[in-house]
């Protein structure tokens, strides 16, 4: 074996041959050298010291880092249904004027005229397709115009109910069902509280009609805001939700003859035929049996498509067809005069679709409320 010696740089010597290092420390090196004391460990040492070089990417290829984006997963397929189990409600209601307020067919088609037995009217006076299409032809200039919105505290009333021949429209609804933001909206006047927590509406409150000008300040009529309904534990009792107060007041401006018309408010977002609106149509029996005018009015509309407005709207004017069928069979069937016709249900014909938060329809429910205020007595 062949072997030299290498003089370190401090002076030492250092025996060295092909196959071993020996290495000999000075004892002024301030730090530890390492040398390979063989070829298996300078082999060994070589390993892991390639490995921690990161490896090139050959040429040719995208070196920009690719981001993992997780596989969806699988969504269920809906089950086909039958085309003949479909049941698709047929349309009874027809377009007015105004985008935001539809007639019921009924109304404006009863069964006795030809129209509705398929004959041709070519009167377009006496044609009720164009009598529906006239409705709120006329309300180019916002109602109510001259007219302001005030608060009425109870001490104003000495904590009694007002009394006189002044009349009144009521507002009622579920709770959540944003009553509360349309009754700002047709006011114009953020007079209502709003809260985000359902049911704060505990008592009816009271909002004076009255002219715009300060020389008179006589009270034209009144809009009530009247507790929501409901909201509690107990979903299944729908009847023993409703506050008894809220009965009561209503069959008392009845019996006054204060209360002209009910705006009875049904969310957009579930309608009426569905099992959490079981409770609106509880109220609506409830005011058919009491003999209270009464109006439905579509609220939260800018929540859903026009599809599903329309959808809920033909879903109020089912339930007027079934009154004004059932007034029908007392003439065609029992032979009742139709002045002694008994009325089966006291729902209005026209069905209104506001959005407080756009504004939306709120020219044709002060059209309503106009109506009602100034022509009660004719």
């Amino acid at each position: 074996m062949s072997k030299s010696l290498l003089r370190s740089a401090s002076g030492r010597l250092m025996l060295t041959s092909h196959s071993t290092w020996i290495q000999l420390y000075p004892t002024s090196c301030p730090q530890h050298i390492c040398f390979f004391s063989s070829k298996a460990s300078r082999r060994k040492q070589g390993s892991t010291r390639s490995s921690s070089k990161k490896k090139k990417k050959p040429q040719g290829q995208d070196t920009t880092k690719q981001i993992h984006h997780p596989t969806p997963k699988k969504q269920r397929k809906a089950p086909k249904v039958r085309s003949g189990k479909i049941f698709v409600p047929p349309a009874l209601l027809l377009p007015t004027a105004s985008p935001f307020a539809y007639v019921a067919r009924a109304a404006v088609l009863p069964t006795s005229t030809g129209i509705a037995e398929g004959e041709d009217n070519n009167d377009d006076d006496e044609n009720p397709l164009e009598l529906a299409r006239t409705l709120f032809a006329d309300d180019h200039q916002d109602p109510l115009a001259d007219m302001t919105f005030e608060y009425c505290s109870p001490q104003s009333f000495g904590h009694e109910l007002p009394r006189g021949n002044i009349p009144e429209v009521a507002f009622l609804g579920r709770s959540n069902v944003g009553k509360s933001s349309l009754i700002n909206a047709v006011m114009k006047r953020d007079l209502a509280r709003c809260s985000k927590h359902p049911g704060r509406t505990q008592q009816p409150y009271y909002y004076a009609l009255q002219p715009s000008s300060q020389q008179t300040t006589a009270v034209v009529g009144f809009l009530v805001d009247l507790p929501g309904y409901g909201y509690a534990n107990a979903p299944d009792k729908h009847v023993d939700e409703w506050q008894q107060q809220t009965q009561d007041f209503l069959q008392s401006r009845r019996d006054a003859g204060a209360l002209q018309r009910l705006f009875l408010l049904v969310d957009a977002r579930r309608g009426m035929h569905t099992s959490t609106s079981n409770i609106d149509l509880a109220v609506m029996r409830w005011m058919d049996e009491q003999s209270i005018p009464y109006s439905v009015v579509i609220t939260k509309a800018d929540c859903v498509n026009k599809p599903q407005q329309i959808k809920v709207a033909n879903e109020a004017c089912i339930r007027y067809q079934q009154q004004h069928q059932d007034e029908r069979e007392q003439v065609l069937v029992d032979g009742v005069p139709e002045e002694d016709v008994v009325p089966s249900g006291y729902m209005g014909p026209i069905v209104y679709i506001t959005s407080a938060k756009k504004k939306e329809g709120m020219i044709e429910l002060r059209a309503a409320i106009e109506s009602e205020l100034f022509w009660a007595e004719e």
